[in-house]
């Protein structure tokens, strides 16, 4: 191609025809342009390209993360539920707790369940580059959910403090009556009379009844946890459809 191109240029200037070679010039470097051209395109559809198979493996990943975060906030979920149906025995029914059972019922209140969402794919995510093909409103969910559920996110402050408030004004109150309590072990041994004692406080009671506070402000943020889990993968689901 390139000693065809030659063999015209040679010829005209040989017949002294300048502008026919001039215009031949031009469109040799017209030519040339668009073949830079349309190879910057291609090179940038190439990256395009890349950058879309990098984010949908990302999201695949992060689908797959939020599914096991379901599960995950169901067994959370479940052994809340529990936690809370035995502090309210506690608080209500507490003389038909065996005496051999007080001790569990009463350890009660520093049981809690916490799940903590998987980031491994959200990360890779926030490495990459955004193409302009995946749509701001599935970037915005998904952040959303981070934000509100990983490390500092405004649920996990609000339960947090609450459940840290109660924890310490049990522990406080225990070692008030006489009995070191750790936050991972039963309290001592007791004379099951003394524990009936604790348990008829009402300080005591106060106590346990806003720890079933906490547990429920919990179950609440388990289940905004799930809701927007589920709106993260239809979204994810429609967008890798759509590719």
């Amino acid at each position: 191609m390139l000693n065809f191109l030659r063999q015209i240029r040679q010829k005209l200037l040989e017949n002294g025809n300048l502008r026919k070679y001039f215009w031949y010039a031009l469109g040799e470097i017209l030519l040339v342009m668009i073949g830079i051209l349309l190879a910057l395109q291609v090179n940038n559809w190439n990256e395009t390209r890349k950058a879309e198979i990098a984010v949908n493996e990302a999201l695949i990943e992060i689908r797959q993360n939020m599914v096991q975060d379901l599960s995950n906030i169901e067994a959370a979920n479940r052994f809340n539920s529990i936690v809370i149906t035995d502090l309210i025995r506690l608080t209500e029914d507490a003389e038909d707790i065996p005496d051999d059972s007080l001790n569990f019922y009463i350890d009660r209140l520093h049981r809690a369940s916490a799940y903590n969402p998987i980031t491994f794919g959200f990360d890779q995510l926030e490495q990459l580059t955004i193409p302009a093909t995946v749509p701001d409103s599935l970037i915005r969910t998904l952040t959303d959910y981070y934000t509100e559920f990983v490390g500092d996110g405004v649920n996990n402050i609000a339960f947090r403090d609450l459940s840290i408030y109660n924890i310490n004004k049990y522990r406080d109150y225990m070692i008030e009556q006489g009995f070191p309590v750790s936050t991972f072990n039963n309290i001592e041994s007791a004379n099951p009379s003394n524990l009936r004692k604790i348990i008829s406080d009402m300080e005591f009671k106060g106590i346990a009844r806003s720890t079933i506070n906490s547990r429920n402000v919990q179950s609440l943020g388990f289940s905004g946890a799930s809701e927007m889990i589920q709106q993260c993968i239809n979204q994810i689901d429609a967008y890798l459809i759509s590719q």
